[in-house]
Parts: C-alpha cells; sequence; structure tokens
C-alpha cells in the first residue's frame, strides 16, 4: 500500500479476505477488521464489497466510513447461496453499521 501510494495513487484499498481490510488515503492507513460471518459462498463477494465502497466514498463517506459499509456488504453476500443478497439493501448497511 505505502508503495502505491509513493507512485501517486490516491487511495488504495486492499482485502484481507476473512480477516477484514486496510484503506489508505492522504497519511492515513486503517485496518478495519471483520465481524465473525457465516460462510455460505463467497461469490460476488468482492464486487458487492468494491461496489458499496465506491458508492459510499462517491455519496460523501470518509475511507474508513466507506469501508465499515462495505465490509458490511461483502459479509451479507457471503452469507447467502445468491451472488446478490436479496438482504442487501441501504437500509440493511445502515443498520449493520451501526450494530
Amino acid at each position: 500500500m505505502a508503495a502505491l501510494r509513493a507512485a501517486g495513487v490516491g487511495e488504495v484499498v486492499m482485502t484481507l479476505g476473512a480477516a477484514g481490510l486496510c484503506v489508505a488515503a492522504g497519511e492515513e492507513i486503517v485496518r478495519l477488521d471483520n465481524r465473525e460471518n457465516r460462510v455460505v459462498d463467497i461469490t460476488g463477494a468482492g464486487d458487492a464489497l468494491a461496489a458499496t465502497y465506491l458508492e459510499a466514498r462517491l455519496g460523501g463517506c470518509d475511507p474508513a466510513a466507506a469501508g465499515r459499509r462495505a465490509l458490511a456488504a461483502a459479509s451479507l453476500t457471503v452469507a447467502t447461496e445468491e451472488s446478490v443478497s436479496p438482504d442487501l439493501t441501504p437500509e440493511t448497511l445502515d443498520r449493520l453499521v451501526r450494530a
């Protein structure tokens, strides 16, 4: 992450699989741990994480808040057999992030 930032990349998000993710933006690197989660199928989890992170950043969230929201989306995704969780809604993400 440091090498990418030194090369001029403005913001870096690195997934740590089941452990969570790291976000580097500005001078700050934040590690966000993943909560324990029931894993049924990982299909779509990375897409849910990336799309939710981008949506949150474009919506004005700071990098850490966007990361927490993205982890919540990935957690919902791995807990179902479907590649897009039917529970993946803004309201559900809000609730999970607050918990």
